[in-house]
């Protein structure tokens, strides 16, 4: 039970899966956290179907074909180290891809269900192609181009389009569509993974067994590559009915980058303390595994040392008013000439945080837009 989806965004290619994995188990002393709870080891409270852990979904087969997985692990394991061996002998294809799955006699036992893309090279031409195998669901998803999903989690990615399609996205004049297909994922991810630590025992997603966080891979300079050094912030906002914003601090903040092939999470979940201070409450700290057999070594430094600064970070604002509750996403880009503003301190348990007077300007007006509006009455 999972969440993996493939799409396009103005033709650029996206790839999207969760990191959760779940399935029945007996008593165990080890402890499973994610990064927007913590310990969720009792979390289906001895119905026999634990948290696992967290897993990588999302992998990069070649740099022309990046595919994510759902499913029996064992046999999508077998299966992508046999891919990524082909890919190593010959060109791969979307038919040579399906071909192969349709032969392995693993996943007969241990069914897995696969979505991606591929650059193939045929006789029909050259070009990306997008391919699944196995259950799922193929949509038009309007803005988000073609979905193929698949897992527990798959009503979500379709929910996540009607409100993609409802939606004005506004822009840089430099942003192209890979920042598109990017910053699409990173709302997503973000509004999946509030729901994930405003549910916390009773969350949606870890309930349809899904979730613990999200992986993203697409098409940049001619290979595909994962999207990494980002961070994701949630926040919450109030809008009273004379358009005052009042913004609180935030309640998670994410960290994702990768040492080689070793994914690295790294969490903040924040509160409020006595003394009206933004408190780290807790901290989660995660190295998470691809599919395949990887050398590096990790230790327990290379997630101590992550810093919560990054060159892309994806804002996600919750805001309430008299009427409900509406979001408000940002998502922010440092070029690499450029040194990135200074967000984040951590010292001695507290979080200092600092965004730009333009910045806070610019989502103070947005969030205004939400308030009710008030109707003038006409003098006669």
């Amino acid at each position: 039970m999972t969440l993996i989806c493939a799409y396009d965004v103005q033709n650029f290619p996206v790839v999207f899966g969760d990191l959760l994995v779940s399935g029945a188990s007996g008593p165990s002393d080890q402890q499973v956290g994610v990064p927007a709870l913590g310990d969720v080891t009792d979390f289906f409270e001895g119905s026999g179907w634990s948290i696992l852990g967290l897993r990588q979904k999302v992998s990069l087969i070649s740099d022309h074909c990046a595919v994510a997985w759902a499913g029996s692990w064992l046999g999508a394991r077998v299966a992508i180290a046999r891919l990524r061996e082909m890919a190593q002998e010959a060109p791969l294809t979307a038919d040579s891809i399906r071909a192969y799955l349709r032969s392995e006699v693993e996943l007969n036992e241990h069914p897995a269900s696969f979505v991606g893309w591929i650059f193939e090279e045929t006789e029909e031409g050259r070009g990306l192609r997008q391919f699944g195998f196995g259950d799922g669901t193929l949509v038009d998803g309007g803005v988000l181009g073609c979905i193929r999903a698949t897992g527990s989690g798959a009503p979500a990615v379709l929910e996540f389009a009607q409100i993609a399609n409802a939606t004005k996205w506004k822009a840089s004049e430099e942003a192209g569509p890979a920042i598109f297909g990017f910053a699409s994922a990173l709302v997503l991810a973000g509004i999946l993974l509030r729901e994930e630590r405003e549910g916390g025992l009773a969350a949606k997603t870890l309930r349809s067994l899904f979730g613990g966080g999200y992986e993203v891979a697409g098409f940049v300079n001619g290979k595909f590559t994962k999207l990494s050094d980002f961070t994701i912030i949630l926040w919450d906002a109030s809008v009273d009915d004379d358009g005052l914003v009042r913004i609180e601090w935030p309640r998670l903040i994410l960290k994702q980058t990768y040492k080689k092939d070793v994914l690295l999470l790294k969490s903040a979940i924040v509160g409020t303390g006595e003394d009206g201070k933004p408190k780290l409450f807790a901290e989660e700290g995660h190295a998470v595994m691809p599919m395949f057999e990887s050398t590096e070594r990790i230790v327990a430094e290379d997630i101590l040392g992550i810093s919560f600064e990054s060159r892309l970070l994806a804002h996600i604002f919750m805001g309430r008013t008299s009427c409900g509750v509406g979001a408000y996403a940002r998502v922010q880009q440092t070029s690499p000439e450029t040194m990135p503003a200074k967000t984040f301190r951590d010292l001695q348990g507290y979080l200092s945080m600092a965004p730009t007077a333009s910045f806070l300007q610019e989502v103070v007006e947005s969030l205004r837009s939400m308030a009710p509006q008030r109707e003038v009455a006409k003098r006669s």
